[in-house]
């Protein structure tokens, strides 16, 4: 019966019943049992986002680097088969997160670490995506059938008379690993929101 109490008193103190010296005083007194309460919501909290946030970012990675199972626009494969490299690095992914998920599950990874080890797993990602699609080379001035380029091909590439020529760097565009990334802390951020 004393532990149902304390339960309730816990849940009322979460909930906020309580005002002043009362509440002060509960939360001293009760303070191991509401970080005990505290770590295990967010433990679930943490178990339950987890594989939504894999999920999530295969889904982003296929809509991203494999939309129609083509290197993106502006992107070329840097292997034979991207898919499967794409599906190999997306793997290595789900593998080591899963891994992440069953030390904080046992105990032996608390979860600031876990955090930590996710995002050290994201720049793993990144940096094998980054090496399996590069940018691709700008297109090249066309050669005539001699293979001599003309004074025409030079002066289509270069702006008008009229042409407003800035030396101003215009606002970057986000580069297709930079959009996942974004994407990857903006739902990394969200998980850390529901663990508090």
């Amino acid at each position: 019966a004393a532990e149902t109490g304390e339960k309730g008193v816990i849940r009322l103190l979460q909930e906020g019943h309580f005002r002043g010296v009362a509440d002060i005083r509960l939360r001293i007194n009760f303070h191991e049992e509401l970080q005990q309460s505290n770590t295990q919501s967010a433990q679930a909290a943490f178990e339950g986002g987890l594989p939504d946030l894999v999920a999530g970012l295969e889904a982003k990675a296929r809509e991203l680097f494999a939309p129609d199972g083509d290197a993106p626009e502006g992107l070329e494969a840097d292997s034979a088969d991207p898919d499967s490299a794409l599906d190999a690095a997306l793997a290595d992914f789900a593998a080591r997160a899963d891994g992440t998920l069953a030390a904080v599950k046992d105990g032996s990874l608390d979860l600031n670490a876990a955090l930590a080890e996710l995002r050290e797993t994201f720049s793993g990602l990144a940096a094998t995506l980054d090496a399996t699609f590069v940018a691709a080379p700008a297109p090249a001035v066309e050669d005539t059938d001699d293979g001599s380029t003309t004074v025409t091909d030079v002066l289509e590439t270069m702006p008008s008379e009229g042409e407003d020529v800035s030396t101003e760097a215009s606002e970057p565009v986000p580069t297709t690993l930079q959009s996942l990334q974004d994407w990857f802390d903006d739902e990394v951020g969200k998980l850390e929101a529901a663990m508090t």
